[in-house]
């Protein structure tokens, strides 16, 4: 019997000491931060700060290459091209090249959640 109730006081205790722990805990969701930049706060996702486009690594050029495909008489070639995604400047298309996130400003934090409507220039009603 001693037993029986020395194992319910225990549960109890753990229950009761439990629930207040999480209340101590920190909150898992931070509706201020970026959802856009969360690994880095402030620096450009796409090109990690670098401020250089990620598809022709700060060239403003692109090599094109296509196979050889001798069924359809396709022979294997190359040409060099102007970047399509940075128009050939070099820079990051999404962060213009300043190295910071495009929906934060760099600041890491979200005041507006209308930053996407910001960013296309589309006037919220």
């Amino acid at each position: 019997m001693k037993r029986k109730l020395l194992m319910l006081g225990l549960s109890v205790v753990l229950v009761v000491s439990s629930c207040a722990r999480t209340e101590q805990r920190a909150p898992a969701y931070n509706p201020a931060q970026c959802p856009v930049c969360t690994t880095r706060p402030g620096v450009c996702s796409y090109c990690n700060g670098t401020g250089k486009c990620v598809y022709c690594n700060g060239t403003g050029k692109r090599h094109v290459v296509w196979p050889n495909i001798p069924e359809d008489g396709i022979v294997k070639g190359s040409y060099d091209d102007q970047c399509s995604f940075c128009k050939g400047t070099g820079a990051c298309p999404y962060c213009g090249g300043n190295d910071k996130c495009w929906a934060c400003k760099g600041t890491g934090t979200i005041h507006s959640w209308d930053f996407f409507e910001e960013y296309a220039g589309v006037k919220s009603k």
